[in-house]
């Protein structure tokens, strides 16, 4: 869960940046010139649906909705970057009592690499059930299939996403001593009014 912590903290500085710059104007489209919400509407609760198996846990199938709320230290959303290189990155953090999951992705020739590929811009993908931590699990191999995908520009190299995220693959367990399988699907949606 090493890769978790640092990449939890760039994502909060990103967002604490993000959501220092937001403008009131709701219906600013992204770079890629799309309007709206295509994975819903704006301010829908973000949604999961996971099935873990394997490991002491036999199976488990979580599923739900998480607040699409932002307040002082706690944001449920998606925002992206563009890199020096060009690169867009994505990252989000969505969480409840029941679930967090935190997520960074990055779109390589109009690809979205999977967990554990080779680079430095490997998907990551980490689940934490009964937070603060009771179970937890990292992705470190499998595959990950962004759709749905929509931007609103805040700077000019950054901004919020929304999109649906499939996945599936092998976890590492936060001991490290099991690995399991996980798969599911996660919608992120745009937040609510940020004015």
């Amino acid at each position: 869960m090493k890769t978790l912590k640092k990449t939890t903290y760039v994502i909060l500085l990103t967002f604490i940046t993000i959501l220092a710059g937001c403008s009131s104007d709701d219906n600013n489209s992204g770079p890629d010139g799309d309007p709206g919400d295509p994975t819903g509407q704006q301010g829908d609760p973000h949604t999961y649906d996971i099935t873990i198996t394997g490991g002491s846990a036999g199976e488990k199938n979580v599923s739900g909705e998480i607040d699409n709320s932002y307040t002082e230290g706690i944001t449920n959303l998606s925002i992206y970057e563009i890199l020096e290189d060009g690169t867009k990155a994505k990252s989000f953090f969505l969480g409840n009592s029941e679930i967090s999951i935190i997520g960074s992705f990055y779109e390589v020739n109009g690809q979205t690499p999977d967990f554990g590929s080779e680079g430095d811009k490997a998907s990551e993908l980490s689940i934490i059930l009964s937070p603060p931590i009771e179970d937890g699990y990292e992705a470190i191999s499998g595959s990950v299939e962004l759709s749905n995908i929509n931007y609103k520009t805040v700077t000019t190299t950054s901004g919020l996403a929304s999109y649906k995220l499939i996945f599936n693959g092998t976890f590492e367990t936060d001991e490290g001593d099991e690995t399991v399988q996980v798969s599911g699907t996660v919608v992120v949606h745009m937040p609510p009014s940020l004015n």
